[in-house]
């Protein structure tokens, strides 16, 4: 039996892996002996090592998973790391989106979460609601400057009354 290479790699601080530079390929039978056969030392691309070599098996490598359109990419694919990803923040009743997931066109998946902040409260005597919030913005108020009561320097009181969601 022909015995197959084993050597130390040079190791990043705090590591003191021992990698396998080749694998049996087979194993010997009486009248066959074993063959070695080189570990490959990457995978394909769009695939990530998901199994290091071992004395009798080459690595084994795994396709890189995908986000769906309901998710973000929580971590990165590398070399050895699977992508993860995580679902898309729903932003609740008393909030909105401020910033929205960011899409990666190229690999067409989600890059980071979306972000979502709460709706401003209601307006305050001597504003009134120009736009109400909805899922992507949130409430707008416009100031009405009174210089005493029921007497508006841009509107009458008639216009006020006229207005919906009037705060007063």
């Amino acid at each position: 039996m022909i015995p197959c290479q084993l050597y130390s790699k040079t190791s990043c601080p705090g590591s003191n892996n021992s990698m396998v530079s080749e694998y049996y390929g087979n194993e010997p039978t009486r009248t066959l002996d074993s063959v070695c056969r080189t570990v490959r030392n990457t995978c394909p691309p769009g695939q990530f090592i998901s199994s290091e070599a071992t004395r009798s098996s080459d690595i084994l490598c795994q396709q890189i998973r995908s986000c769906l359109n309901s998710e973000f990419e929580f971590t990165k694919p590398n070399l050895t790391r699977n992508r993860e990803c995580m679902s898309l923040t729903q932003c609740k009743a008393f909030e909105y989106e401020l910033v929205p997931p960011l899409r990666d066109v190229a690999d067409q998946f989600n890059e980071h979460d979306r972000v979502c902040t709460n709706i401003s409260g209601p307006c305050s005597l001597g504003e009134f609601e120009l736009s109400s919030p909805n899922p992507t913005q949130d409430r707008q108020a416009s100031c009405v400057l009174r210089s005493f009561p029921f007497k508006f320097n841009y509107l009458s009181f008639q216009d006020l009354c006229n207005m919906p969601n009037i705060c007063l």
